[in-house]
């Protein structure tokens, strides 16, 4: 769930659980916070800085396209697989 809601632009503030890390870079493409207290402290923080707020949402977005493949390629790979397994199929078949 985390790369689809980065690849939105989405603001991400999470705690860690252990899993977030491989995702979330503190500070670059979103937050990883400790509490609720500081998790209201970066959302203000946001709020008052534009600057900031878009690089963590130009970051996120990036970081999601690096990281994962789209909808559409994992479709057009499926697609690809698909045709190919029915060409190995007819060509079994032929002999």
């Amino acid at each position: 769930v985390f790369y689809e809601t980065m690849s939105t632009g989405a603001r991400l503030i999470v705690t860690d659980d252990g899993s977030v890390r491989q995702f979330i870079q503190n500070g670059e493409n979103g937050f990883i916070v400790e509490d609720p207290a500081e998790g209201a402290e970066i959302v203000q923080k946001l709020l008052k800085d534009n600057e900031l707020s878009e690089m963590i949402r130009a970051n996120a977005i990036k970081s999601s396209r690096e990281m994962f493949t789209s909808a559409d390629e994992r479709f057009d790979r499926e697609v690809l697989l698909i045709e190919k397994t029915i060409e190995e199929y007819k060509n079994r078949n032929k002999r």
